[in-house]
């Protein structure tokens, strides 16, 4: 249970690493040309520690932007689809911080 789950990490009770690799297998096996994903900033800085992007966008052909945000316990698909789809998003968003994948 250690291995899997933070008590001091709320709301979410899974440890950022273990957030983190869950991130990297639904980013893995997104079938969408570009997504968008909102994250936690502690299971982002997870992902940037633990996960090798580069092997990741060899196992994935999609584009993935990040959006932090405070509000997010965990991860969560805002938006996917065509690259147009996703540059209105990015166009109408500009005063976020969106990272690239």
């Amino acid at each position: 249970m250690d291995t899997l789950f933070d008590q001091q990490l709320m709301p979410s009770p899974l440890k950022r690493a273990t957030l983190c690799f869950e991130l990297e297998r639904a980013i893995a096996s997104l079938t969408e040309d570009v997504a968008v994903v909102r994250v936690s900033p502690d299971v982002y800085q997870a992902f940037l520690e633990n996960i090798d992007r580069e092997v990741l966008s060899k196992t994935t052909s999609a584009v993935v932007y990040f959006l932090q945000d405070m509000t997010e316990p965990r991860f969560s698909f805002i938006r996917h689809g065509s690259q147009t789809l996703i540059d209105t998003f990015l166009f109408e968003n500009q005063s976020e911080t969106i990272d690239k994948l």
